[in-house]
């Protein structure tokens, strides 16, 4: 992915204080939304719709869509060159 496009997936995270704390959250790790939900302080459903903004830019993949209740995110290749311009 050319620099320009992570410079503006960069600015779409920085412009929701939720999205940028949910994606920094997740970080290199594997996550529940539960987990991220406590550790940034706000609420589930929040986590949720932040969690389905990013996977839509490709930013964070859900490994195990297959389930209803336990799903883990973890970060793409681009979501950690998003992370490092955070």
């Amino acid at each position: 992915m050319k620099e320009e496009e992570i410079l503006k997936l960069v600015a779409y995270i920085g412009i929701s204080k939720t999205r940028k704390n949910v994606l920094k959250s997740i970080g290199n790790e594997l996550k529940y939304p539960s987990q991220i939900s406590k550790e940034v302080g706000i609420r589930i459903q929040h986590v949720s719709t932040s969690l389905k903004q990013l996977k839509e830019k490709q930013l964070v993949k859900c490994i195990n869509e297959d389930v209803k209740v336990g799903r883990l995110y973890k970060t793409t290749n681009t979501g950690k060159k998003v992370i490092k311009y955070l």
